[in-house]
This record gives structure tokens, sequence and C-alpha cells, in this order.
């Protein structure tokens, strides 16, 4: 069986000029049994649609914040810092893999960049804008390692994710000041925490992989049974039947 490559997109320092990765996609990508890869953040819609053809799978990863102009909403004082550069061409790039039916996967920032992409908005700030049943803490910071959770989430039964889990509750890390907020059309939120906040975004329709979750998995798939099956389904998914 031909292990399926994943493209990986960037990370930009604005001052350094440098594009990076954290290792910890790198490494999870290759425990679930991919080849992992690093995208450009220049290529444009011919670049891309070439693209397509050799890669069989994307990881958009976490980052910070999603320009609020993306989805018709001015910068609020509660947003964080942007990088617009990055935010061109991850949307270019989740519009296009929709379009081929590639499978994605969407991480923390990457779970927004997909209900943004797809036509979504977003809270500039859970705490200042969300009306929420509980206060729970979304962004753990140094209150709890990285690769421990710190807090729990329900899933849909009738989601993807609950496919990949088969469980309607599962412990997440947490590290995020934004969620999604309307949901693009066509797609579900998949998972909720307590306070209510959307946790998981996927397709309403079953006919393509490409699944946006808030926490972190690859900082706890050395340990945690769940963030390993996550990896592993969308790793499956992108292996392409000879």
């Amino acid at each position: 069986m031909r292990k399926p490559i994943i493209g990986v997109s960037p990370s930009f320092d604005p001052e350094t000029r440098a594009m990076r990765i954290n290792n910890s996609y790198f490494e999870a990508i290759e425990y679930a049994g991919g080849i992992p890869v690093m995208l450009s953040m220049h290529n444009k819609k011919a670049e891309l649609d070439r693209l397509m053809e050799v890669i069989d799978g994307i990881l958009l990863p976490g980052g910070r914040d999603i320009l609020p102009l993306y989805y018709g909403e001015n910068m609020l004082e509660c947003c964080g810092a942007t990088v617009p550069v990055i935010d061109d061409a991850e949307m270019l790039l989740t519009k296009t893999a929709f379009e081929r039916g590639i499978p994605l996967l969407g991480i923390c920032k990457g779970c927004q960049m997909v209900n943004v992409a797809m036509g979504g908005a977003l809270y500039q700030d859970i705490a200042a804008l969300a009306d929420r049943k509980v206060q729970l803490i979304h962004t753990q910071g140094d209150a709890v390692p990285g690769d421990y959770p710190a807090h729990s989430v329900h899933i849909s039964k009738d989601s993807r994710l609950y496919e990949c889990f088969g469980h309607e509750k599962i412990l997440v890390n947490s590290f995020h000041h934004q969620a999604c907020k309307d949901i693009a059309p066509g797609f579900l939120a998949a998972a909720h925490a307590e306070d209510g906040i959307v946790e998981a975004v996927e397709p309403v329709s079953a006919d393509r992989f490409f699944l946006g979750v808030q926490w972190h998995p690859e900082a706890m798939f050395k340990r945690d049974d769940y963030a390993q099956a996550l990896f592993k389904y969308f790793i499956n998914h992108c292996i392409k039947k000879e």
C-alpha cells in the first residue's frame, strides 16, 4: 500500500520572513502512516491545481487569528494578531481542496479556516463576545501541560467525528480564544464544549472528508488514544484506492 502524501500549510513570521511548521504535526502524520511535506504560501490557483494531482491530503495547522474582513466583520479590539498573507494562501488552498475532493483536516485555526473559507463566521474573542452557559477556559496556557486535556467535548452521533471515535464524549486540550460562530452553509457543528462553543465542523454530506477540530490532537497523540485515532482516520481517508 502506497503511503499518502500530506501537504501541511506553514506558519509565517513577517519579521524574519521564515516559513515553518511545528514538528508535532509531522510526527503525528508519520505515526499514522502518511508522508508530510510543507506547502508554499505563494501558490496561485494554477499551481494548486497541479499540486492537487500530487498530494493525497491536506492539513491546516493552528496559527494566529484570521483577519475578520474575510468573514465580513471589522476588526475589534479583542481580536488578536493576524497574518493576512497566510490567510490568503489558506483560503485558496481550502476552497481548491473542497472543489477537488481532497481530504482535509483542520486543527484549531485550521478548523476556523474551514468554516470561514466555506462561508461561515467566527467569534473574534470567546470571552468578550460569546453568550455561554458556563465560563469554560479555552486557553489553558501553562495551567495544564499541552499534552493533557483541559475540558470535555460532546460529539454528535450523526457526525463523521463520531464514526471516528465511537463515543459521544471525549477529553481534549484547548489553546484558542476564537471559535466558529455562524457555521458555513452545507456544514454542521459536529462537537460542542459544555459551554456551547463549537469544537468541530464537517460537511453535512458524507461524500468527502473535510473535518475541522478546535483542539490540538498533534500535541496529545503520543499519549492519547483519541488523538491517535483521529490522525489514523484522516490518513486512511487519504489513501487512494489502487
